[in-house]
């Protein structure tokens, strides 16, 4: 598998994080949210300006601009996620 920054994830792939390379405060908040090596992430959607970035995360959605989500490198899964399989689509009402 090939690792890249999350930012360069197409919307509905997935990667487990290897490395922050982040320093004091940014990574500080990082970890606070719970972007911690080990943990699957998956880019959900991409502003239409192309920023900010919304990721899924630990059954939550959190939303990061493109420079600090360059900090984080993750092991890229398929397309589809580790499983080979969309994820059930949430419609919002």
């Amino acid at each position: 598998m090939m690792n890249i920054s999350i930012d360069r994830l197409s919307p509905g792939e997935t990667g487990k994080v290897v490395r922050i390379n982040a320093a004091g405060d940014l990574r500080q908040r990082l970890l606070a949210v719970g972007i911690l090596p080990g943990v699957e992430i998956e880019l959900v959607r991409i502003a239409p300006l192309g920023d900010p970035l919304d990721f899924e995360l630990c059954d939550f959605h959190l939303s990061m601009r493109k420079n600090e989500a360059r900090n984080i490198i993750v092991e890229r899964f398929n397309h589809h996620g580790r499983r080979g399989r969309r994820k059930r689509r949430h419609w919002h009402w």
